[in-house]
């Protein structure tokens, strides 16, 4: 399982809504299914891979298990979405 962090300072209903504009986004590039657990959580999950992300005051945690064919690229993956994630969180 990869971890990400990525702290911020706008607030939950900021970040929400930046990663509410994220995550579509990221479920048509990985070809994942995503849904609301709660007002702060997403979990998403697809063929090969499942995770979710967790909005916080002041930092999203996110955390990403792939599957077996797809752990050779988890340095790529984590990598992009951690960059998504830099860019729309500031």
């Amino acid at each position: 399982m990869a971890k990400i962090s990525k702290s911020h300072s706008l607030g939950k209903e900021i970040a929400k809504s930046k990663i509410e504009s994220l995550v579509p986004q990221l479920a048509e590039k990985f070809n994942l299914k995503y849904r609301w657990v709660n007002d702060y959580t997403v979990s998403f999950e697809g063929s090969g891979a499942k995770g979710q992300f967790v909005i916080t005051d002041n930092s999203v945690e996110g955390e990403i298990t792939l599957g077996f064919l797809l752990k050779a690229f988890e340095g790529k993956i984590v990598s992009s979405v951690q960059e998504k994630l830099n860019e729309i969180l500031g």
